[in-house]
C-alpha cells in the first residue's frame, strides 16, 4: 500500500509528509455547475411532463363473478357485461366523444351520453350524436372460477 502511494507521488520521501492534493477552484465550479444544471433541467422537465397529462398506464381488473350470469346489462367500475343468450360482450362506458359515462336506457335498448346527446345502439356501435366512433368493446377473459374477468387501461 505504501509502495503504490510512493509510486503515486502522494508521500514525500525527503520529508515523509503525505500530500494532500486540493481541488481547485475551477474543479468545484465545474462540479457545481454540472449539479445546478441538472437540478434546473429536472425542474422544467417535470412541471412539462405534469402539463402534458404524461403518466405511465396502470391496468386495473373489473370481474364479474359468475353468479352474475344472467342475461342483460350488468355495470360495475366504468365496464358494461353485455350476456345475451348465445354470447357475451364488455363495451367500456366511457363515450368516445370526450369520455363522459355514459349509461344504459332499458326501455329503449340504447346507451346514451348525458353530457353531449350521443347515441349508442345495444351493440356499442354509433347512432347519433357527436361522438365519431362506436364505444370501445374489452376483451373478457375467465378464471379458474369462472368469473369474467376484463382487463381495462387505466389512464
Amino acid at each position: 500500500m505504501l509502495l503504490n502511494k510512493i509510486s503515486e507521488g502522494d508521500i514525500d520521501l525527503a520529508n515523509g509528509a503525505i500530500i494532500v492534493e486540493k481541488t481547485g477552484r475551477r474543479k468545484w465550479l465545474s462540479r457545481f455547475l454540472r449539479l445546478a444544471g441538472g437540478a434546473t433541467l429536472l425542474s422544467f422537465i417535470h412541471p412539462l411532463a405534469v402539463f402534458t397529462g404524461f403518466r405511465f398506464p396502470r391496468q386495473k381488473k373489473v370481474i364479474f363473478s359468475s353468479d352474475e350470469s344472467e342475461t342483460g346489462f350488468l355495470y360495475r367500475d366504468g365496464v358494461y357485461l353485455v350476456n345475451g343468450n348465445d354470447s357475451s360482450y364488455a363495451l367500456r362506458a366511457r363515450c368516445t366523444h370526450l369520455g363522459c359515462r355514459v349509461a344504459y336506457d332499458p326501455t329503449t335498448g340504447i346507451f346514451k351520453c348525458p353530457c353531449h346527446g350521443s347515441r349508442f345502439d345495444a351493440k356499442g356501435e354509433r347512432i347519433s350524436g357527436p361522438a365519431r366512433h362506436s364505444l370501445e368493446r374489452l376483451e373478457i377473459s375467465r378464471d379458474k372460477d369462472g368469473n369474467a374477468v376484463i382487463a381495462l387501461d387505466e389512464i
